[in-house]
């Protein structure tokens, strides 16, 4: 199955898989099979319509990377829009985004550039009521998300960050980390009165994401921050003979909490699944 979700050989390297490769015949039997299994895959890709969202994708980011005016940015991607939903009207909506493959981030980088142009004009009454804008107002975006969401080819975290894109009053709401030195401990804060927390997670629970609150050990557990080097970072302050001021002494901690997320998500063992299974 993983195979078909484009899952390479190296992949199964990761320590989920380590009870398959001590069942020697088992391994040696998925060995054996898999240039076949992968073959069929292939076979199911169509590589002339990945060319053609890719071209598109090529043209998203020179359109991202515009140095003159905004306005003409935001035509860029308007015009980008609309022949991304005629490709999706005519193709259906693609696949990747469920599968390990290159495209799908590009794919979700390109939707939420037009669900953002599309925030941004909602929310700002500049905006809304200038003519070039309104001119804008055949977006399909959002709607097509939506339907591929409910058919289950974008997971609700992806959803979430395509659809509020460039939005002031995120849904379903914006989650920080506090970091505790003294108690050695890391924890969720919630920017939100309880009233909007209530809101925030009735919302969450509709798509499918969990609840959030200011103790959720499970999110904090489920990423680096469950490793966060309290003990080194107190060890390299404490040597550090340049920490003269708050600046330095925030460099310090910063490079040595990027270097251990970065050696987090190098051996992170998480795996894709069918996200219309979630």
């Amino acid at each position: 199955m993983l195979v078909f979700y484009g899952y390479e050989l190296n992949d199964f390297d990761k320590e989920p898989f380590e009870y398959l490769k001590n069942k020697k015949k088992l391994w040696e039997k998925f060995i054996s099979d898999f240039p076949k299994i992968r073959s069929a895959y292939l076979k199911t890709i169509d590589a002339d319509l990945k060319e053609e969202y890719y071209s598109l994708f090529i043209t998203d980011q020179l359109a991202a990377n515009h140095e003159k005016e905004i306005t003409q940015q935001d035509s860029m991607f308007y015009d980008l829009s609309i022949k991304v939903s005629k490709l999706i009207e005519k193709s259906g909506f693609p696949d990747w985004m469920t599968k390990k493959d290159t495209m799908s981030m590009k794919l979700m980088v390109i939707l939420r550039h037009y669900c953002g142009l599309e925030n941004r004009i909602k929310e700002t009454h500049e905006m809304y009521n200038d003519k070039i804008y309104t001119d804008m107002s055949d977006n399909r975006i959002h709607t097509i998300v939506d339907n591929a969401f409910k058919s289950g080819l974008i997971s609700p975290e992806m959803y979430v960050s395509i659809t509020t894109y460039w939005m002031n009053n995120n849904p379903y709401g914006k989650i920080g980390v506090l970091i505790n030195p003294k108690e050695e401990k890391v924890t969720l804060t919630l920017n939100m009165t309880p009233d909007e927390v209530i809101q925030v997670n009735k919302n969450r629970k509709n798509i499918g994401l969990h609840l959030i609150n200011n103790e959720n050990e499970e999110m904090i557990n489920a990423s680096w921050f469950k490793n966060y080097p309290f003990k080194e970072i107190e060890k390299a302050l404490s040597e550090c003979e340049n920490c003269n001021n708050k600046s330095d002494s925030l460099k310090v901690m910063f490079g040595i909490a990027r270097r251990v997320e970065k050696e987090y998500k190098n051996k992170a063992t998480d795996f894709l699944l069918n996200f219309g299974d979630i």
